[in-house]
C-alpha cells in the first residue's frame, strides 16, 4: 500500500499496482490517461521581471511627484519596452501552443528552469517520446535566412534586417544541449528539436524545412509543428514517464 500522489495530475494514489514508480526521483505515476496537459504561464519570468523593475523604482522614488515622473519616463525607456516585447511574443507564441496541445491531446511547457543556468526554456511540448523546445522571440526587422560562401564552404546564417544573428542561434543550441544532458544524465535519450520562433516570420512552405546549425526557424503560424503533428498522428501521445520527469528536472518557474 503506497500512499503518494501522481507527479503529473496530482491525483493521490492508494494502490502501488496502479502506478508506475521512478526511482531516480522518488516519483509516482497513475495509470490515468493524461491528455491536454499544459504546465506553467508563458511569459511569466518576462512578467516577473517587468514588475521588478516596477517595484525597484517605488521603493527608490518614494516622493509621490519623482515616482510618477518616473514611472512616466521608466515605462517609456528602451529596457522596459524591450521586456514587453518579449513578453507579447512569448504569450503570442505560448497560446497558439497550447490551442495545438489542446487540440491534439500532446503536453506543453512554458517558462521552465534550466539546471546550473540564468536562462530558461520558453516553451517545451512532448510529442510521443519527443521532445520540442521552443525558443520564441518577437524582433523588428524582416527575418532572412542567407547561405553565405566562406572558405570554400557554404554556411546558413540568420539574419534580422542587415544583422547576422549567431548569438540568437548560439542561445537556443546552449539551451539544447543543457537540456540533453540532463535527460542523459538519468539514462533518457528522447528525440529533442530545437526550434527558433520569431512571430513575424511568414515563410509559408519553407517553414521548419531551414535550419540553421541545426536549429529549425519557424514563425507564428506554426507550420511545421502542424504539419508534424498531423504526419504522425499514431505516435504523438505524449510520454507519462517523460512528463513526469521533464516537471522533476525543469521546474516551472514560479519567480524571477
Amino acid at each position: 500500500m503506497v500512499n503518494a500522489n501522481c507527479s503529473i495530475c496530482n491525483q493521490n494514489i492508494l494502490n502501488i499496482n496502479s502506478a508506475i514508480f521512478i526511482p531516480q526521483f522518488k516519483i509516482y505515476i497513475c495509470n490515468t490517461e493524461h491528455n491536454n496537459i499544459i504546465f506553467g504561464k508563458p511569459g511569466r519570468s518576462v512578467s516577473d521581471k517587468i514588475d521588478k523593475l516596477r517595484r525597484d523604482h517605488r521603493s527608490k522614488y518614494k516622493l509621490h511627484i519623482l515616482s510618477l515622473i518616473y514611472t512616466l519616463f521608466q515605462e517609456n525607456s528602451l529596457e522596459m519596452k524591450n521586456w514587453k516585447k518579449g513578453k507579447y511574443g512569448e504569450v503570442l507564441i505560448g497560446n497558439k501552443l497550447n490551442k495545438l496541445g489542446l487540440k491534439h491531446k500532446i503536453a506543453v511547457f512554458h517558462d521552465l528552469s534550466l539546471p546550473g543556468s540564468n536562462a530558461n526554456i520558453d516553451h517545451l511540448l512532448i510529442i510521443g517520446n519527443s521532445v520540442f523546445i521552443v525558443d520564441s522571440k518577437n524582433y523588428s526587422g524582416k527575418v532572412k535566412i542567407l547561405n553565405n560562401k566562406k572558405n570554400t564552404q557554404v554556411q546558413t546564417q540568420l539574419y534580422i534586417g542587415n544583422n547576422e544573428q549567431k548569438r540568437l542561434v548560439e542561445q537556443a543550441l546552449y539551451i539544447g544541449n543543457i537540456a540533453k544532458m540532463n535527460f542523459e544524465r538519468f539514462g533518457l535519450y528522447p528525440n529533442i528539436i530545437n526550434f527558433l520562433c520569431f512571430n513575424n516570420w511568414k515563410e509559408g512552405v519553407f517553414e521548419g524545412n531551414i535550419e540553421v546549425n541545426n536549429i529549425k526557424i519557424i514563425g507564428q503560424n506554426l507550420k511545421y509543428l502542424k504539419r508534424y503533428l498531423k504526419k504522425n498522428k499514431e505516435n504523438i501521445k505524449p510520454s507519462n514517464k517523460l512528463i513526469a520527469i521533464t516537471l522533476k528536472l525543469f521546474p516551472v518557474k514560479t519567480k524571477f
